[in-house]
């Protein structure tokens, strides 16, 4: 419950910062577009926050969880290392887009094929390469405007081209039929990420460990036959024990329990609330064992494997779906309006099916 506690809240306060700094006014740079400041200094907060969280998940032992705040912990380095190293310069003559790792690339004006996007992301094709501009970027649309002024200085007062080229086209994980499609990739990969890691923690969370187990001496005060095994009682307890079968020396167990003698019993609630548990290794006061540790392990591991394969479906069924998901953005002609409407915004389609073909931008 502390670590629920804990977890929950370290996202709120990660959000609400969040929107705190975003609200924060931006001052744009001369001849620059960058990230704005709340990129560094949430990348900053977030970062430290889930490295200690960290930490201490990795000292109470709970290294499933620890995994993941070190993942949440890498997304906030993320973001300093964006705010750090992303942003573009220009001047008449062209502009200088360096990258998230740091690398710089001069392009000129008048190399433009096309620009895509306009209130969101943005993606300046130059030939075959892409500089994309951050939807939260500062400076983005005076960069655009001077850009669009230098462009059509430059061609003969043409317009920006807003429709992809076929190299463009390719480098498009939707082929130009979505608008601002880095917005759809960052939330495919962001679920994503997080699925598996929720799917794969779950299992992992929960593979069989004897240690784990709880261990007591009981004397059992009642017995019943149950479908595959007995419903065990005992006075100190108000829930009750199951024992499922097969058992070593059956009916030796059932006389023992009707003579009332202490069992040394190793066993697994399903939570702390839950009447029920589960016996896993049960043996007498002389030693003779009913139910061995290692029977336990197996039978808790046959229960445990089936988990595991319920979520591996789930985590095949989500592959599934965003792999429809990115087919229709791609082909939306081959998947009909009602389903590319149905996963993207209709807004976001550029995609003409009466015409059947795509859609013109207009000039960013």
């Amino acid at each position: 419950m502390d670590r629920i506690l804990s977890q929950t809240l370290a996202n709120i306060t990660i959000v609400l910062l969040i929107r705190g700094l975003v609200a924060l006014p931006q001052k744009e740079k001369p001849n620059t577009v960058k990230l704005p400041r709340w990129f560094l200094i949430a990348g900053l907060v977030g970062c430290c926050l889930f490295l200690i969280l960290a930490v201490f998940s990795i000292r109470s032992g709970d290294y499933g969880t620890s995994v993941i705040f070190l993942l949440f912990a890498l997304m906030g380095g993320s973001l300093i290392l964006a705010a750090c190293n992303t942003r573009v310069t220009y001047d008449e003559d062209g502009f200088t887009a360096r990258s998230f790792l740091g690398l710089s690339r001069r392009y000129s004006y008048g190399d433009i094929t096309c620009v895509l996007g306009k209130t969101r992301d943005v993606k300046i094709c130059v030939g075959n390469r892409v500089v994309r501009l951050d939807a939260w970027a500062v400076g983005k649309d005076t960069f655009l405007a001077y850009a669009k002024k230098r462009y059509r200085a430059l061609h003969s007062d043409r317009l920006f081209p807003t429709r992809p080229q076929p190299g463009n086209r390719n480098r498009d994980l939707f082929r130009g039929n979505i608008s601002d499609p880095g917005e759809f990739v960052f939330l495919y990969i962001f679920t994503t990420v997080l699925y598996l890691l929720l799917c794969g923690y779950m299992p992992f969370s929960e593979y069989p460990n004897p240690e784990k187990w709880e261990r007591a001496a009981v004397v059992f005060t009642s017995r019943q036959t149950a479908e595959d095994g007995y419903i065990l009682r005992e006075d100190a307890y108000s829930g009750y024990y199951q024992l499922d079968l097969p058992l070593s020396g059956e009916d030796a167990l059932l006389d023992a329990i009707d003579r009332g003698e202490t069992f040394d019993v190793r066993y697994k609630s399903l939570s702390r609330e839950s009447p029920h548990r589960w016996i896993l290794s049960l043996s007498d006061e002389t030693g003779r064992c009913y139910l061995s540790v290692e029977d336990g392990f197996q039978k808790e591991y046959g229960n445990w494997r089936i988990f595991a394969m319920i979520m591996l479906g789930f985590v095949l069924l989500w592959i599934v779906m965003i792999s429809v998901g990115i087919l229709a953005g791609r082909y939306p002609e081959r998947f009909g309006p009602r389903i590319v409407y149905g996963i993207y915004p209709k807004h976001r389609v550029l995609y003409d099916f009466d015409r059947k073909k795509q859609i013109d931008l207009p000039d960013p």
